[in-house]
């Protein structure tokens, strides 16, 4: 434990301002993900009657997405920059909000669909962003620290959103039953939580850095090689020397 706490102190010294960077970026996209998931199949299931089967098959839709967002963002940061990358699925998820809770049939599944390929679109971005901005030498605690924590941050996301669905109770309709009054517009509630989050992610993307891993592998592998080049020419001398004094001492001075 000793060990441990005197490799961490120089991060938490020399590094502070990065790693509450880092713990509030991971804070927006843990809510983001967790304010879209988690109290969407609730939401199914009470506000728009959705049957089990049916809940799943919207589920599984989104989760296709989602895995075809986190692949295609992903590879195109690597092109395109991550912060550009994560700023534009953010304005699309933006956009996308009215068609993954409006719908009030099975095209829901296509907003559903969209928005989760937005969300763990920008997730995709995440990984190798959030290495890129850790200190090299303390980049495992960083990175591990930071996720935790945002996701600490981030864990009372459905409880919020139930909490706050009390206050929009839905309209009771003709055909009552005993649990019309204890159903709420979880729709709406959601569509106010990832309005918040995402405008939340876009101006803490927008203001924090960007480091690009090209960059420092063009420059580690350049200094290799010069190490390489400086290693090969003192080594010359050796392979060159003869039993000769005279000539060891001639190879020595050149």
């Amino acid at each position: 434990m000793r060990t441990f706490l005197r490799t961490i102190r120089p991060a938490l010294i020399n590094h502070w301002p990065m790693l509450i960077y880092l713990v509030l970026m991971m804070a927006g996209f843990n809510f983001l993900s967790h304010g879209s998931q988690d109290l969407y199949p609730t939401f199914l299931g009470s506000t728009l009657q959705f049957s089990h089967t049916l809940v799943t098959v919207t589920t599984v839709v989104g989760n296709c997405g989602a895995i075809l967002g986190g692949m295609s963002v992903g590879y195109l940061s690597s092109f395109f920059g991550r912060r550009l990358s994560i700023l534009v699925v953010l304005i699309i998820g933006a956009l996308l909000i009215p068609a993954y809770v409006l719908p009030n049939g099975k095209n829901i599944m296509a907003g559903a669909f969209f928005q989760q390929m937005c969300v763990q679109g920008v997730w995709g971005v995440v990984p190798i962003h959030l290495m890129e901005l850790s200190p090299v030498q303390f980049r495992s605690f960083v990175v591990g620290t930071a996720y935790q924590l945002g996701n600490l941050i981030s864990a009372a996301s459905s409880t919020i959103e139930a909490t706050a669905g009390q206050h929009f109770p839905k309209a009771p309709s003709n055909s009552t039953s005993s649990t019309q009054q204890d159903q709420y517009e979880y729709g709406t509630v959601m569509a106010i939580f990832l309005s918040c989050v995402y405008v939340y992610l876009f101006i803490i993307i927008l203001l924090g850095p960007e480091k690009r891993n090209i960059d420092e592998a063009t420059t580690n592998n350049n200094n290799k090689t010069d190490d390489d080049n400086k290693e090969t020419s003192n080594d010359i001398p050796l392979k060159e020397s003869s039993p000769s004094s005279d000539r060891s001492k001639t190879v020595k001075n050149v």
